[in-house]
């Protein structure tokens, strides 16, 4: 089923708090989006995509994001520059109610604040992250039409919204390194700090 992301957040909000795995708009890509605190729909999603590797995040803000994560006052500023944006930052993780196979044995979380309000409201009213990762199978490009995405996995319930379909994914920058680390450059433009 597809729907209006606009008129029906409320129904995403319950289909994730009752573990299901949705898809979802951001500022870059669609993504398959679950509850980062319910190892049940994660191992479905990591089922769906045919993998098991790390999965990024989606937090409301940087207050949230320390729960999930350690960083120091020049990564906080670094935080504060790039987000909300098409970035998705590695920090250390911390010991935290996150499903362990969101890091999947890493001990680094990878963290997104998406440029997109409905996005940030449903995080903001869950008051928890949600999971989030490019709607593919692995190895396959990522899926940008809701249509193709329904055909692909139909037993998915879609949230469709006006995107960017150019957009190459977020920019993923390691900030456990020094220097700091660009892993893979998406729509973010990235300067060393």
């Amino acid at each position: 089923m597809i729907f209006a992301f606009d008129s029906n957040t409320q129904m995403a909000i319950e289909l994730i708090e009752n573990g299901r795995v949705i898809i979802l708009p951001t500022d870059t890509l669609y993504g398959f989006s679950c509850d980062a605190f319910n190892r049940d729909p994660i191992c479905k999603l990591n089922e769906m995509k045919g993998r098991k590797s790390p999965l990024s995040i989606i937090v409301s803000d940087i207050d949230m994001a320390q729960d999930f994560a350690s960083f120091d006052q020049k990564q906080r500023k670094i935080l504060k520059k790039y987000f909300p944006g098409p970035f998705t930052f590695l920090l250390k993780k911390k010991m935290s109610k996150l499903a362990e196979e969101i890091t999947n044995d890493s001990e680094k979380i990878g963290l997104r604040i998406p440029r997109h309000k409905m996005l940030f409201n449903l995080v903001k009213k869950l008051n928890r992250p949600i999971v989030t990762t490019s709607v593919n199978k692995t190895k396959m490009p990522a899926l940008l039409e809701p249509e193709k995405m329904r055909e692909e996995f139909p037993e998915v319930t879609i949230f469709e919204d006006k995107m960017n379909n150019n957009s190459v994914g977020s920019t993923i920058v390691d900030l456990t390194t020094l220097p700091y680390k660009k892993l893979r450059m998406g729509d973010g433009k990235w300067r060393s700090a």
